[in-house]
């Protein structure tokens, strides 16, 4: 490498210079608009797209109906295909242009059309969802309620690329997609269904997610065509058009704050959802216990998880330690609840998972062993509960026909009943129904007082035997008497 010297020092110096001018000149014309536009038949086509009458009208009413008909159904696809053909970018622009130019023919007729498109629009809509049948919900048409702020910022890179592809001489396929992601149609009709079914906070989130792409599709035409220097339709004056452009500025951050403030509680829950998925994930590590599934529900300014485990049961001692290390991942406003396996419904929670598609072969079968486990152990409950209250009615029952006998006979002093198993070797056994009987004065001499047996009996243990023959229904009673 040659030595620099004093001499040479100005020609790299120059040649570093040119290098730079040419690098800034080859991006600079990598990302000029000036190339291919067509300023005038922009402003033209504009002005055209904003007319509504005729034709326009039509279409704007069969494309609502589409719209509608795709939320109704849950289509995606029918919903697509109405926004490719609504008409209502034309007027949205058409105002951007008349307050980017000055001029106010201009913006006055599209804010007069895009006023009447938004009432045929909303009773076009309020008319299907009052004839249809189908009144629920759908998840695309509950989409449409609940706007953030990147609602607003994808209506104005969409706004941004309309007017950019819009201003080239030749024209491309932009503008329907910009129509695509605007998404200017469904709100319009679910507006109009809070309405048809008197859901009328529906209708609100709706109208607001409208104006709120309305307004920043119109300002990224006014930001557009003022950067490609569109000309003006009449003499500006400079303090009027900087108190328009402070105004524009000011409504646009008052439009922002209620999509500002519902777009910090999707991303508070989407990393209080995360948190979650990440304790989880690193916590819940138990060798005989597992988590199928963790709903979590939130609220105002904390969240309910609810964990259904499989497996051994957690003690207290193990569910205290998850809940103390909630705090290392945020969730110290989270409260848990776990759910233990062996109960009917969680036998049933399980299966269902079990149906899903996207299972491995190795969950499949692991899940359906824990069926099983679950099964067997609920039919162990269910067995125990059954003996345990066969135990109870035959505890009452004995102590009913107790009470009886010690009415009828004040000497007994003590009665107990037991079904004796027996055998004399010589034939099979069985059980006996056996009652034992303590008198409070010995029937016979001491020498007797051990036990007697048929067909010994003396009158009362004669009658007391028919009368417990009558009351069990059992064909054969032993008593033994002391």
């Amino acid at each position: 490498m040659p030595e620099q010297t004093p001499e040479n020092k100005p020609a790299v110096k120059d040649s570093f210079l040119q290098l730079t001018s040419e690098l800034g000149g080859f991006f600079s014309d990598l990302v000029s608009l000036e190339h291919d536009s067509n300023i005038p038949g922009t402003i033209e086509s504009i002005k055209k797209d904003s007319e509504f009458r005729g034709h326009t009208v039509w279409v704007l009413i069969f494309s609502i109906f589409i719209a509608c008909i795709g939320l109704n159904q849950n289509s995606t696809a029918v919903i697509i295909g109405a926004m490719l053909i609504s008409p209502l970018m034309g007027p949205i622009q058409g105002m951007g242009l008349g307050l980017s130019t000055h001029d106010l023919p201009t913006l006055f007729k599209s804010l007069k059309n895009f006023g009447v498109m938004i009432s045929i629009a909303i009773l076009t809509s309020f008319i299907y969802f009052k004839i249809t049948p189908i009144t629920d919900a759908q998840s695309e048409l509950l989409n449409r309620i609940q706007p953030n702020l990147l609602d607003a910022v994808i209506a104005l890179f969409g706004g941004l690329a309309g007017i950019v592809a819009g201003s080239r001489t030749e024209k491309s396929n932009v503008i329907p997609g910009v129509s695509i992601a605007t998404a200017l149609m469904p709100p319009l009709c679910t507006a109009g269904y809070g309405l048809a079914v008197e859901q009328y906070e529906y209708f609100v989130g709706a109208g607001y997610l409208f104006l709120l792409n309305t307004v920043f599709i119109c300002l990224a035409t006014f930001l557009g065509t003022k950067y490609m220097k569109f000309p003006h339709a009449s003499y500006v004056d400079k303090q009027k058009q900087s108190q328009v452009n402070r105004m524009i500025f000011v409504f646009s951050i008052l439009l922002l704050a209620p999509s500002a403030y519902m777009f910090y509680n999707v991303a508070t829950q989407s990393i209080t959802k995360q948190n979650i998925n990440r304790f989880l994930e690193n916590e819940f590590k138990f060798q005989n216990t597992s988590y199928l599934k963790a709903d979590i529900n939130f609220r105002e300014d904390s969240a309910t998880v609810n964990v259904y485990c499989l497996g051994d049961y957690l003690n207290r001692e193990e569910q205290d330690i998850l809940h103390s290390r909630l705090n290392n991942y945020d969730l110290s406003k989270v409260d848990l609840i776990i759910h233990q396996g062996g109960q009917e419904k969680d036998t049933l929670l399980t299966k269902q998972i079990l149906e899903t598609k996207n299972l491995t072969q190795e969950t499949r079968a692991t899940l359906a062993l824990q069926i099983e486990k679950l099964e067997h152990k609920q039919g162990l409950i269910d067995s125990l509960r059954s003996s345990l209250a066969q135990k109870d009615s035959d505890t009452i029952t004995f102590n009913q026909w107790a009470t009886s006998l010690k009415t009828l006979f004040p000497e007994i002093q003590k009665i107990g009943f037991a079904e004796v198993f027996e055998t004399d070797f010589t034939q099979k056994g069985g059980k006996i129904p056996t009652v034992i009987i303590e008198w409070e004065k010995p029937k016979q001499s001491k020498s007797r007082r051990r036990r007697t047996e048929t067909p010994n009996f003396s009158d009362e243990e004669e009658r007391i035997q028919n009368w417990l023959k009558l009351k069990t229904k059992a064909d054969t009673i032993r008593i033994l008497s002391y």
